[in-house]
């Protein structure tokens, strides 16, 4: 199976975000819409966390993007999701290829950055959008 074209995001490189990472996303990518994947959301302070669940009827809403510059950009977020080659283990996210649907019904693969460590002591995002949490971006993941 080859590589995924689309890249799925729920957090802070949504385009109701202003930051740099944001920016390098947005400057190797087109918009293609809005969609969810079958999962749940959680805050875990400064950002979200997202697990897959495809047995829960919850959904995690977010952005869907064709990647144009897979070389320059996945490297790059690989290392601001903590999922670099230089990161240490465990790492605090895990990259996955992971179907995805589009509002308009349209179902493709996408790669998804899933947290890789415990939600236990996390706060549920019940609705499943960080772009409508409370308090989503008003700080930035510490490095």
């Amino acid at each position: 199976m080859s590589e995924p074209k689309h890249l799925f995001v729920y957090g802070i490189l949504r385009r109701a975000f202003v930051n740099d990472h944001a920016k390098l996303l947005r400057a190797h990518c087109l918009f293609v819409g809005d969609g969810r994947f079958a999962g749940r959301l959680f805050d875990v302070g400064t950002y979200p966390a997202a697990l897959a669940d495809p047995e829960r009827n919850s959904t995690v809403r977010g952005e869907v993007y064709q990647i144009l510059r897979p070389s320059t950009l996945m490297p790059a977020l690989d290392r601001l999701e903590g999922c670099g080659p230089s990161d240490p283990e465990p790492h605090l996210y895990r990259r996955e290829t992971m179907e995805v649907e589009l509002d308009r019904g349209r179902r493709l693969n996408a790669w998804v950055y899933l947290y890789n460590r415990s939600t236990e002591g996390l706060r549920p995002i019940s609705h499943g959008d960080y772009v409508l949490h409370g308090n989503a971006g008003r700080k930035t993941r510490p490095k």
